[in-house]
C-alpha cells in the first residue's frame, strides 16, 4: 500500500479541483459532457482546459480558429468517442 502525506492528498485536490472548475468552464453550455465539445475559449487558458479536457475524457483539444480578442474555437472529441463507446 501506497502512503501519501497530508500535503500530497491537498495538492491532489487542489489540482482535481483546478481540473473541474477549467472542464466545468469548457462544457458550460453542454447537454452532455460526454459528448463532442466545441467551445470558444480564452486563448491563454488552451493549456490548462487541455489537459482538464484530457483528465476527464481522454481526448485533446484542437483550435479550429482564431478570433479577435485572444478568443479561440476548440473542438474535442469527447469522452464517448475516447472510450470507443
Amino acid at each position: 500500500m501506497i502512503r501519501i502525506n497530508q500535503n500530497e492528498e491537498i495538492a491532489a485536490f487542489a489540482t482535481q479541483e483546478a481540473l473541474k472548475q477549467k472542464f466545468d468552464a469548457l462544457t458550460q453550455f453542454m447537454d452532455n459532457w460526454k459528448d463532442p465539445i466545441v467551445s470558444v475559449i480564452n486563448a491563454k487558458d488552451y493549456e490548462i482546459m487541455n489537459e482538464a479536457c484530457t483528465h476527464f475524457t481522454g481526448s485533446t483539444l484542437k483550435i479550429e480558429s482564431r478570433y479577435q480578442n485572444n478568443l479561440i474555437l476548440v473542438s474535442a472529441d469527447g469522452y464517448y468517442k475516447a472510450v470507443g463507446a
